[in-house]
C-alpha cells in the first residue's frame, strides 16, 4: 500500500524550515563560545614559532639568536596577521555567498591589503 502524506500549506513549512535553521545557528554559536572559552588564546603554539625563527635566524646568520622577548613580539604580531587575513578572507567568502573560505579569498583578501601585485 503506498501512504500518501497530506501536505502542508508552504507558510507552516517555511516557518518550521526557520526554526530548524535558527536552532542550527543557536547551537553552532554555543559551540563556538564553549571552544572559545577553552582555549589558552593562542592560535600556534609558541613554541613552533620559536623554532621556526630560530631556523630563520640559522639562514640568514649562523649565529643568530633570538632573546626571548623578541620571540613574543614576533609571535604576537604573526598571530594579529593571520587572523586579520582570515577575517578579511571569512568577509570576502560571505559576500560571495559561501560559509568556507577559498584560496581564492585568501589571495583576494592579500591583493586588497596590496600585498599582492
Amino acid at each position: 500500500a503506498v501512504v500518501v502524506e497530506e501536505e502542508e500549506p508552504d507558510g507552516d513549512t517555511d516557518v518550521a524550515r526557520n526554526k530548524k535553521r535558527a536552532a542550527a545557528w543557536k547551537k553552532a554559536l554555543r559551540m563556538i563560545r564553549m571552544e572559545q572559552r577553552g582555549r589558552s588564546g593562542l592560535v600556534f603554539a609558541f613554541s613552533s614559532v620559536s623554532a621556526l625563527l630560530h631556523k630563520i635566524g640559522q639562514d640568514v646568520k649562523g649565529d643568530l639568536s633570538w632573546e626571548a622577548n623578541a620571540c613574543v613580539v614576533v609571535y604576537h604580531l604573526l598571530e594579529a596577521y593571520v587572523v586579520t587575513l582570515l577575517q578579511d578572507a571569512n568577509l570576502s567568502a560571505l559576500r560571495g555567498g559561501r560559509v568556507f573560505i577559498m584560496a581564492e579569498d585568501l589571495q583576494l583578501a592579500r591583493r586588497i591589503r596590496t600585498e599582492i601585485s
